[in-house]
């Protein structure tokens, strides 16, 4: 809303926005640039006034909101109030290309899929899955190096997995299992799993 003055007595308040396709831009040499796209946007894609240079980008679906910080090495950076005093968030570093997840000294940065804590990475540890050993079963988690031509993960690839296999710890449930697995690349051999 913006106030506007109509003459000594009034005051009319008009409600503002950017329509489709208009630039929101801020910053005397508008650096930084709010764009609601009414329409597909395909990847690597310049957009003028948004997008400079050879974009390393995604596609994004239309009515998809973009901002984006035009000046060479500029930073984005989201803060909240923590007990009084700003703690940063989220911080995209220009100058590296380098994205970071903050968390405040003694918390962590979480993961949530379809509501579920999946990863929790603290200071001294990191946490791979939901559920409590204690209480749970644990499951099985996989770390798998990409196919390197399609970027799927694929058994008969040359390489290795790691496995945590949760279901099969021995002794107080805090002891697992690490199972290393490696492929077999001759006359595609079925994978051979090894175990420590």
């Amino acid at each position: 809303m913006l106030g506007v003055n109509i003459d000594t007595t009034r005051v009319e308040m008009l409600r503002v926005g950017i329509p489709d396709d208009v630039l929101g831009k801020i910053g005397t040499d508008a650096d930084i640039v709010l764009l609601n796209r009414s329409t597909i946007l395909a990847a690597d894609t310049a957009l003028t006034g948004v997008l400079i240079g050879t974009p390393e980008s995604q596609a994004i679906a239309a009515n998809s909101l973009m901002l984006s910080n035009m000046t060479a090495s500029g930073d984005l950076a989201l803060y909240v109030n923590k007990a009084g005093a700003s703690q940063m968030v989220l911080w995209a570093d220009g100058s590296t290309g380098d994205t970071a997840i903050m968390a405040a000294t003694g918390q962590s940065a979480d993961i949530y899929i379809a509501g579920t804590k999946e990863y929790d990475f603290a200071a001294d540890n990191m946490v791979i899955g939901s559920g409590d050993g204690g209480v749970v079963l644990a499951g099985d988690i996989t770390i798998r190096p990409p196919n390197l031509a399609s970027g799927a993960g694929d058994d008969d690839v040359a390489g290795a997995d790691f496995y945590i296999k949760g279901a099969l710890g021995r002794g107080s449930g805090d002891v697992g299992q690490l199972i290393f697995q490696t492929a077999q690349v001759a006359a595609a051999d079925t994978v051979q799993t090894y175990e420590t």
